[in-house]
């Protein structure tokens, strides 16, 4: 939980958000899409969109859609040209490639003009 934590506060912490509200003078809506998982381990799934949602609504910067079950079964590009949506954060959990006891945890960050994420953040699970 720590390192989900940590990832969306170094995603936040980019300047995506301020040049979106310069642009738009509103704040940005975000929505999470789909978790891959490519590791054995078993995640709660609900938790990890729990604690995304909670950690980017602290900054008070970002409106955060919960996303439904459907929604989490859409690709970001697919989630990001849904109406009302600005960008849609998407969540991969590898195994790492140095210890492969250990997995990193990434966030990308998408919106509807890019196929490929504006950016990615990621840490080791500990």
């Amino acid at each position: 939980n720590n390192c989900i934590e940590l990832t969306t506060q170094q995603i936040v912490a980019e300047n995506w958000i301020s040049e979106f509200m310069q642009e738009k003078n509103e704040r940005p809506t975000i929505i999470t899409s789909r978790i891959i998982n490519n590791t054995s381990a078993t995640i709660v799934t609900d938790s990890v969109y729990a604690t995304l949602d909670r950690e980017m609504a602290k900054t008070g910067q970002i409106r955060v859609i919960q996303s439904t079950p459907g929604q989490r079964l859409l690709n970001p590009i697919e989630l990001s040209q849904a109406p009302n949506i600005d960008f849609v954060l998407s969540v991969a959990i590898q195994p790492n490639a140095e210890n492969k006891k250990l997995a990193d945890f990434e966030l990308s960050l998408w919106n509807s003009k890019s196929t490929t994420p504006l950016l990615t953040k990621k840490n080791t699970i500990e």
